[in-house]
């Protein structure tokens, strides 16, 4: 089971569709933002109290997450990032990349919705049959954003408006 980005609400959403985040084995991040990753100290609090993991999860998104994620706990939770409350494994991507997760190929393409050190994400999940999801994260319209869709069977893209400004949006 992958999800894609996990905000503040994430955590309630999937209880609300009866699903356990202990199936959970792989969380793809398109950006760092709190709209997108800011549910995942919800995510430690529920690991440790309710839904303990017999595997790691795996993270998987831009650089800088290990260092945010960690940033996120010390602020939630004062020390949380030295208990092992839920274990995980996280691997940064560049633009360019390629992760494989089991039966998935996880592709990042350079997104424009933030200045560096950032490095936002549009990614492209790929099954073993050829099957493919591309995800915009927040963007504005970039070359990464049209070779992540390039082909792809399905593009989910965030749209905050439909004319200017939209800012680094689409």
């Amino acid at each position: 089971l992958v999800m894609v980005d996990f905000g503040a609400t994430s955590l309630m959403r999937v209880k609300q569709l009866g699903r356990s985040l202990a199936e959970l084995d792989t969380l793809l991040i398109t950006h760092l933002h709190g709209d997108h990753i800011g549910g995942l100290p919800f995510l430690w609090i529920d690991g440790l109290y309710l839904e303990r993991r017999d595997r790691p999860l795996t993270l998987v998104g831009p650089l800088g997450l290990r260092a945010r994620v960690e940033a996120s706990l010390e602020v939630t939770y004062a020390h949380a990032d030295r208990i092992d409350w839920l274990p995980h494994v996280v691997h940064e991507l560049a633009p360019g990349q390629v992760y494989a997760v089991p039966g998935l190929e996880v592709r990042a393409y350079a997104a424009s919705h933030q200045d560096p050190p950032e490095s936002p994400l549009c990614l492209r999940v790929t099954d073993e049959d050829g099957r493919s999801v591309a995800f915009s994260g927040d963007t504005e319209p970039c070359p990464g954003l049209l070779e992540a869709a390039d082909g792809a069977d399905l593009l989910v893209a965030e749209c905050t408006q439909l004319a200017p400004p939209a800012g680094r949006h689409t």
